[in-house]
């Protein structure tokens, strides 16, 4: 899943878990306005922010990972020029070719692991960033219900159709882009071995 996706999703939690309602308001008399949860990041200044900042961080993760990869594959493909046309009984025999294959399976291993470990960081990173905005984003969105005199704010997405005059995508993005204008999107830095004495 793209980091966009993941953010996009939990922009969306963020709309779902936001349920304002006027305290015991009749529903048939409510006022609902909507607000479209993927313009609001890709078009607020500060989702844009959030965006160019996860890819860059996203772009020097994959560089560190492909330089290694690289790597790998020249020593993979060395190994394999060692065993060409030799028989498992010779492989088993040749103590340093043995070696040099378990060696060569560790760092396989390891690579795998800091590879799922990059992605950990990604993912993290995006949420650290999402936070933030959301946490700028939550008391706009009120602002904005009590501002238009609504009772209910719906997801866009949730709502089959509404019309122009319902819609407060705009307000939204207008006010948070006055408030949050960047994010601080900070790449988190997992460990690479478990802490001394972890089990």
């Amino acid at each position: 899943m793209s980091p966009f996706k993941i953010l996009l999703i939990a922009v969306s939690l963020v709309f779902a878990s936001f349920a304002f309602s006027a305290p015991n308001a009749d529903a048939q008399g409510s006022t609902i306005i909507t607000v479209d949860q993927s313009r609001v990041l890709l078009e607020s200044a500060g989702g844009q922010d959030i965006q160019r900042k996860l890819q860059a961080i996203g772009q020097t993760i994959q560089s560190e990972i492909q330089a290694e990869q690289a790597a790998l594959e020249t020593e993979g493909r060395a190994l394999e020029g060692r065993l060409a046309n030799k028989s498992e009984e010779a492989i088993r025999a040749d103590t340093a070719l043995v070696s040099q294959m378990q060696s060569f399976q560790r760092k396989q291993q390891a690579f795998v692991q800091k590879r799922q470990i990059r992605q950990q960081e990604l993912i993290q990173t995006e949420q650290n960033a999402l936070n933030e905005f959301n946490t700028a984003l939550r008391p706009i969105l009120e602002q904005v219900l009590a501002e238009r005199g609504a009772d209910v704010m719906m997801a866009r997405a949730n709502v089959v159709l509404v019309t122009p005059a319902l819609d407060a995508t705009d307000l939204v993005i207008s006010k948070i882009d006055a408030v949050k204008p960047s994010v601080t999107v900070s790449r988190v830095r997992l460990p690479t071995q478990p802490a001394a004495g972890a089990q």
